[in-house]
């Protein structure tokens, strides 16, 4: 118990180049983005975390910056996750960044949609920092 309790207090960083990130956070719900970002950022103390509101100052943030992950939510109110995963992965300068969409939908055939849209990997909220930062490093360490 008391290496968990270790764990959990230091920041969980396994090589440098996960240091040396730049992620997008894409959530309209304001608290979520900061949850996110604190997750984010304990786990990955040096990162830089970009934040939009809504798909389209997410779509302004991808065409004008380079980014290493998106984490993206699904309703959106302008425009959804899964059409900003299908732009990125068709018609983005960011096809080949990972993207996990960040979401309260669990429905089958939605997350059925968003793999055969290309998404990198799928967290349902409620979620944990654990768990967002174990997905972050495999959907990283997937690209390379």
């Amino acid at each position: 118990m008391e290496k968990r309790e270790r764990a959990i207090k230091t920041p969980i960083v396994e090589e440098d180049s996960l240091n040396e990130l730049h992620i997008l956070i894409v959530d309209d719900i304001p608290f979520m983005r900061g949850f996110i970002k604190n997750c984010v950022k304990m786990c990955f103390p040096n990162c830089i975390v970009d934040m939009a509101e809504d798909g389209k100052a997410a779509i302004q943030e991808i065409q004008t910056k380079s980014f290493s992950l998106i984490l993206c939510d699904w309703e959106l109110p302008d425009i959804k996750g899964d059409k900003i995963l299908k732009w990125v992965r068709e018609e983005s300068p960011a096809k080949d960044v990972p993207f996990i969409m960040v979401t309260g939908n669990s429905e089958k055939e939605d997350i059925l949609r968003v793999i055969s849209l290309g998404v990198t990997d799928y967290v349902v909220k409620p979620l944990s920092c654990e768990i967002l930062a174990q997905k972050i490093r495999v959907a990283l360490r997937s690209k390379r």
